[in-house]
């Protein structure tokens, strides 16, 4: 139940890497003189956009992504600055896709007036119907920009805060101890029903919420203890697009990070999962980051809790306009009315397709606020009409061996 943004970027140190890929990105910094900016983002199904000044003077919007490895440029913006190619690396994404991709030396960038300089930066050709380009035309601030600072999440006020004064959390006994990669990605541990996780990836790039693998949900007999809602997922998308997974949502008893307990925790299992957890749990909080001392800080909030409704259903764009079944969740009132992954829609609310969105941009806007809607009439291409009702998410036990 990620739904589209669910972006991760990992470069694969042991494909295709060299020495000089990684000093490259390692180079960045931050302006000596200090300072301390809070700034404002706007949020698209839970993932953070800010702005971000390029040297062609030009203010993009960029999407805030501790879990992406290093920045990435719209190859359309690279383009406009004139941007060379100084090194590469293969690069894999949230659906285990793998490319080699240019890096090119973005030079100096700013955020609210702060500088940052030598910001490397991996110049992507998004697919066609990616949903970045319509929220963040420039591309994503990854983890060699967001590790030269210290950090304050503030989900309540939709800011951030970010200053290179120190934190000192190290002397705090409720912060938290992280660990990070070459670029500054951070991954901590926590415990999930008792049992520890390793690893876990800290994603404000994922809508979602604690992702694992499905061999994790099945070896440690979590699927067997809770029931679950079987996804056939077409519509997480990666850096490179979408990529058919199986994959089973289960709403778990206890999720303990450092000395904070969360209960009813939406935690998904899956072929393609990576481990981490992403902004619907991590909203829960505000969050201090102390990257000087790897730690960070908790602060529980009177989040609202989320309502499990759905139709059942997400739906996929192909760049001729064509809309079709994208995801099916089961159990659910899609499943039960026989819609299946792939079937084309050609009108909706009796209204054809191809007048009902303007373009792929208020596609994804109506797709996003799929869950303000009570019912929605579906025709298919077979001249079938399907009537679906938003109804709570429904779990059931799955024989893992057959299914």
């Amino acid at each position: 139940m990620r739904s589209y943004y669910c972006i991760l970027l990992v470069v694969l140190l042991n494909v295709g890497c060299s020495p000089k890929s990684i000093k490259v990105i390692n180079r960045a910094s931050v302006q000596t003189q200090p300072f301390k900016q809070t700034i404002p983002y706007t949020t698209v199904k839970r993932v953070m956009i800010v702005k971000m000044k390029l040297k062609n003077n030009r203010t993009y919007r960029f999407l805030w992504d501790t879990g992406a490895a290093a920045t990435v440029i719209n190859r359309k913006v690279a383009n406009e600055l004139g941007l060379k190619t100084v090194s590469s690396m293969k690069v894999v994404d949230s659906r285990k896709t793998s490319r080699r991709q240019g890096i090119v030396n973005l030079g100096k960038v700013e955020i609210a007036g702060v500088k940052f300089k030598n910001i490397a930066a991996f110049v992507i050709d998004f697919p066609e119907e990616s949903v970045i380009s319509c929220y963040a035309d420039g591309g994503i601030i990854g983890a060699n920009i967001i590790s030269r600072c210290n950090w304050t999440i503030d989900y309540q006020t939709q800011q951030l805060t970010f200053t290179n004064s120190p934190f000192n959390l190290h002397t705090n006994t409720q912060a938290i101890p992280f660990k990070t990669s070459f670029s500054g990605k951070m991954y901590f541990q926590a415990q999930l029903m008792g049992k520890t996780i390793q690893n876990v990836l800290f994603d404000s790039g994922s809508s979602g919420g604690l992702d694992l693998s499905l061999k994790f949900g099945l070896k440690t007999g979590l699927l067997q203890q809770f029931p679950s809602n079987k996804s056939i997922d077409g519509t997480t998308q990666g850096i490179y697009g979408t990529r058919i997974d199986t994959t089973y949502l289960s709403v778990i008893d206890s999720l303990k990070l450092g000395k904070q307990m969360q209960s009813s925790i939406p935690v998904e299992f899956g072929k393609l999962s990576k481990t981490k957890v992403g902004n619907r749990v991590l909203q829960n909080f505000k969050i201090h980051i102390d990257f000087a001392h790897k730690r960070m800080l908790l602060e529980p909030r009177n989040a609202q809790p989320y309502l499990w409704i759905t139709f059942g259903v997400l739906f996929k764009r192909a760049s001729n306009g064509k809309v079709s079944i994208g995801s099916l969740f089961q159990p659910s009132d899609a499943a039960q009315k026989g819609l299946k992954v792939g079937d084309e829609v050609v009108a909706i609310d009796d209204q054809p397709v191809k007048t009902f969105f303007k373009d792929k941009c208020h596609f994804y806007d109506w797709q996003f606020k799929l869950n303000q809607l009570d019912q929605i009439k579906l025709t298919l291409k077979n001249k079938q009409q399907i009537v679906l009702q938003q109804r709570p998410l429904a779990l059931k036990f799955w024989q893992h061996t057959n299914d």
